[in-house]
């Protein structure tokens, strides 16, 4: 299955490395559910912060999604990242070592969360719906 996170910091507690602090939490914790093969964030192009933190913390752009979500009054542009966990077993059988001939996928690195030391005291707000 596959479940979406977002994230909003107040402007006081912003470039602080918070989100990306507990971004890397939370997918860390989402790894640990069966259920949730796949986490999806969206970013809005403009948000240059968000769309580090989340490239920081293991997520890979797949796209812009046009007109995706309505924003106040407007629709608004989505860049749609996601971070897949990676089946061990299938990642072993493409290792050069095991003689899969292939090598370990890049999102395989994502996994391991973006080591950011800040501590989490800023409030966040984190949304995890599963859609399973």
């Amino acid at each position: 299955g596959r479940a979406s996170t977002g994230y909003w910091l107040a402007p006081a507690f912003r470039g602080r490395g918070y989100a990306k602090r507990a971004l890397s939490i939370l997918s860390g914790w989402a790894e640990t559910l069966e259920d949730v093969a796949r986490l999806e964030l969206y970013v809005e192009p403009w948000n240059e912060a968000s769309w580090r933190c989340a490239e920081a913390c293991g997520f890979e752009r797949e796209g812009l999604l046009r007109s995706w979500q309505q924003v106040g009054d407007s629709r608004k542009d989505m860049f749609m990242y996601s971070r897949i966990r990676v089946d061990e077993s299938a990642q072993a059988e493409a290792s050069p070592r095991s003689g899969g001939g292939g090598a370990a996928t890049a999102g395989a690195a994502g996994l391991r969360g973006c080591g950011c030391k800040a501590g989490l005291r800023a409030w966040a707000c984190f949304v995890l719906s599963q859609a399973l």
